[in-house]
């Protein structure tokens, strides 16, 4: 059957579905919404440290100083198997509790997501199950080989 790769790219870009087929595709699970206090931080120029770029300059955000050898980050990380609002959400390992600063601005706490964009994830990952559940194995081979969607990592591979 013929395939047209240029709209499927074009899909690609624009949709916000890739995500969501990716981590079908690949059975992949998200512990942390983003990486903030974990794998990225934003330093401000007076030396503070804080969970990300979003956040600085806000005082009850500030993880420690670069002029001091203790940072105080673990009060701001938690996974979303410990975050009460996300507990019997299905779609929780899909997004893994969401942007930090999102949830600050809209509801004042780190680890309460706000309820729209809650639907709006669940939403995304529903429509990414249907696209997937449709998928037969010439289809995936067709993505893999016109690049459209990544291999499935080698468990072995570390990097």
């Amino acid at each position: 059957k013929a395939r047209a790769v240029e709209p499927l790219n074009e899909l690609k870009i624009k949709s916000q579905l890739e995500p969501a087929i990716i981590g079908l595709l690949h059975n992949s699970k998200k512990k942390h919404g983003c990486g903030a206090g974990l794998g990225m931080a934003a330093v401000s120029c007076e030396g503070d440290i804080y969970l990300c770029h979003r956040f600085v300059g806000m005082s009850e955000f500030k993880v420690g100083s670069v002029f001091d050898e203790r940072l105080d980050r673990e009060r701001f990380v938690k996974s979303v198997d410990k975050m009460e609002a996300c507990e019997d959400c299905f779609a929780k390992y899909y997004c893994g509790g969401g942007c930090k600063y999102d949830h600050a601005a809209t509801n004042d706490s780190l680890f309460s997501p706000s309820p729209d964009l809650c639907q709006i994830r669940r939403r995304e990952l529903e429509l990414a199950v249907s696209v997937v559940a449709q998928l037969n194995e010439d289809d995936r081979q067709f993505l893999i080989e016109q690049k459209i969607f990544p291999r499935k990592p080698c468990p072995f591979d570390f990097g």
